[in-house]
Order: structure tokens, then sequence, then C-alpha cells
């Protein structure tokens, strides 16, 4: 891509992309999910950005609460049998 750059003057070479989280890095890393860039300290193991890894971690938070919810049901249904 520099090679492109360099052969038409006229462009210029984009800026690299930071880190929203850390303005001093580069964001070398992009996310698998929405394609933000963000540095290795970011990372955390993961490709994915912080965003997308807090809101993984809500809808997984909510997944367990509507299991709970149907479990209750079924064992108060159970019950309501069992007492017949």
């Amino acid at each position: 891509m520099k090679n492109l750059f360099k052969a038409y003057g006229s462009l210029s070479e984009p800026d690299t992309n930071t880190c929203p989280v850390h303005p001093t890095h580069e964001g070398q890393i992009n996310c698998n999910k929405c394609g933000r860039n963000f540095c290795h300290e970011c990372a955390g193991g993961s490709f994915t950005c912080s965003e997308c890894n807090e809101m993984k971690a809500i809808w997984t938070l909510l997944l367990y609460i509507i299991i709970a919810l149907l479990a209750l049901g079924i064992l108060a249904g159970l019950v309501i049998l069992a007492t017949r």
C-alpha cells in the first residue's frame, strides 16, 4: 500500500490508527467483531475490543438469567403437578 502512495504523489499516506483507550499506543490489532483498532495492552488474550467484550458479558448474564427463570418455571410446574 505504501508503494501506491509513493507512486501517486497527490495521495497522502493515512495516519496510523491509535488505541481509543491508550492514545499513545498504535492500534495494531483489529477487533474480530466490529473492526476497531486497539493496542496489545487492551487485547487481554482475545481479539475483540473491550466494548465487544462488555457486550458479550451483558448478553451472557442475560442468558443465565433467562435460563434460571425457565428452570424456576419448570420446577414450579413440577411442584404443582406433584401436589395434585
